[in-house]
């Protein structure tokens, strides 16, 4: 079992490293206009116009920390759009703003906080390959929206005014001076330290409406430190009510240049080193996530060669290896089906008279397990078999594109 750093076993370990092979939608959009010096609404326009929408599914993070499936396409038609990640991008074009002219629900960027896209199907993209960015990018990217956050640090207006009701300005003064010279913080004291907000009034203001808009450098920084404690960057003791030692967080910020007067501003510009053990961790997760992707790369170098074995050298060929059952790495039931349904209708029984749904449903329900003219199988079955001229012109328009 996985370990945390003062032995605790990780009960989260797999999730945690499941959770690494997504990227967050919002991220992403952000990690183009940084790369590419562009705003959001010109990203969300560029990734429509590539046909990203048609090409990444959308996941959204639930409220026990799973990334599950969240999107879906229309019948599950190949060339439909993902609904959900069209969403993002149209709503991306007015730079997440509700204008009350377009969409008829209000929405504000923080609803789209959770969800996210798959990484390989982000990088290996091509538009975005074209630009060149990478997850490296994306590491920098995430430190530099932190270091970010670190320097502009200005409380926030809504907090201001609850405070002014709660207390005075010296109360607000002794609760920071509190913070700052504690040896020990919970994840929330440290992240009420990066973003400078009163923890008093966080925990007030929890339940708000409109906490994800107020709050979200909060939030923010509560995820920043969240990620490094599973990268083993910060100390987090579990055992003692889930503790960050508050020297080890001062030197960490200062090692990443995130200044915080009054915190650890007198560590600025000193050389500080990192934790050895730290350091062995890290190189130890580093071997085996390499030694991971060569059996990987083995892995898919044995899949491409039997797919080679199996190329077919005429239609006959290529027939066979789509009627064979026993090839159950490659073998389809609805192309089957659908090939035969297709014979049937239009070479079989060309002359009958009865219109395509009424005869493809007679073959369906007689020579498959699919039964019911309104299921999903068996609209699929009639979808593919149907020939061009019958199409509705809206799907003629389609293909046509």
């Amino acid at each position: 079992m996985e370990q945390g750093i003062f032995g605790e076993v990780n009960l989260f370990a797999d999730q945690d490293e499941e959770n690494k092979n997504y990227i967050n939608a919002l991220d992403a959009i952000g990690l183009i206009g940084h790369k590419t010096r562009n705003h959001t609404p010109d990203v969300c326009r560029f990734l429509m116009l590539k046909g990203f929408n048609y090409s990444t599914q959308t996941y959204r993070k639930d409220y026990l920390g799973r990334i599950l499936v969240n999107d879906s396409r229309i019948e599950d038609i190949p060339f439909e759009d993902w609904s959900i990640t069209s969403d993002i991008l149209k709503k991306g074009l007015e730079n997440f703003k509700y204008s009350g002219n377009r969409y008829s629900d209000n929405y504000e960027k923080a609803d789209y906080e959770h969800y996210y896209w798959l990484k390989s199907d982000f990088f290996n993209f091509e538009a975005i390959q074209k630009l060149n960015i990478t997850p490296d990018d994306y590491s920098n990217f995430l430190i530099s929206e932190v270091m970010s956050l670190g320097r502009k640090r200005k409380k926030d207006t809504f907090i201001e005014e609850m405070e002014k009701l709660e207390a005075s300005e010296n109360q607000a003064d002794l609760t920071t001076l509190y913070l700052y010279k504690t040896p020990l913080l919970t994840m929330h004291e440290a992240a009420c330290i990066i973003s400078d907000h009163d923890p008093e009034a966080v925990d007030r203001c929890r339940n708000d409406t409109n906490f994800s808009q107020y709050f979200a450098t909060y939030l923010r920084a509560l995820s920043f430190l969240d990620a490094c404690v599973g990268a083993g960057e910060i100390a987090y003791d579990f055992s003692t009510g889930c503790t960050i030692d508050a020297l080890q967080l001062k030197k960490y910020l200062a090692r990443e240049n995130i200044i915080i007067d009054g915190f650890n501003d007198d560590l600025q510009g000193t050389e500080i080193e990192k934790n050895t053990d730290a350091s062995n961790i890290e190189l130890q997760q580093l071997k085996l996530e390499n030694e991971k992707l060569k059996a990987e790369l083995a892995e898919k170098d044995q899949k491409i060669k039997e797919l080679e074995s199996l190329n077919p050298k005429n239609d006959m060929d290529l027939l066979s290896l789509i009627f064979d059952e026993s090839a159950t790495e490659i073998y389809a039931p609805d192309l089957v089906n659908a090939i035969k349904l297709w014979k049937y209708l239009y070479v079989d029984n060309k002359s009958a008279n009865d219109s395509h749904s009424s005869r493809a449903n007679h073959w369906i329900v007689k020579n498959t397990p699919y039964k019911g003219e309104s299921t999903i199988e068996v609209k699929r079955l009639r979808e593919v078999t149907s020939p061009f001229n019958g199409w509705h012109s809206e799907r003629k328009n389609k293909l046509n594109k």
